[in-house]
């Protein structure tokens, strides 16, 4: 049997589940922003790890909180990289001849 490795956007499927138990594939993989195969992926993987119940779209609460609490930070840990300019935001992207004042 292949190891289970949960992947970053587990974690967001979960947490749809834990707001709208029972969401169908279609609707889940929308609210998520990922494709319905990845999502039915998703849904086998939790499953297979225990924070999903066998049967149902519907997370084992208890399971899914010492998750989050416990491993994410773990199994998807930040890393820190170099500064960088980023993407200038509404008020620092106006042009100076526009701005009026």
């Amino acid at each position: 049997m292949r190891q289970i490795v949960l992947r970053p956007g587990d974690v967001a499927v979960a947490l749809e589940l834990a707001l709208r138990p029972g969401q169908g594939l279609v609707p889940l993989a929308t609210a998520v922003g990922i494709s319905l195969g990845e999502t039915h992926n998703a849904v086998s993987r939790l499953r297979r790890a225990r924070l999903l119940l066998p049967d149902k779209r519907r997370v084992v609460a208890s399971a899914l909180a010492d998750f989050l609490v416990h491993g994410v930070p773990y199994a998807f840990p930040g890393e820190l990289g170099a500064q960088v300019g980023g993407v200038p935001t509404a008020h620092a992207g106006l042009l100076p001849c526009c701005v009026s004042g």
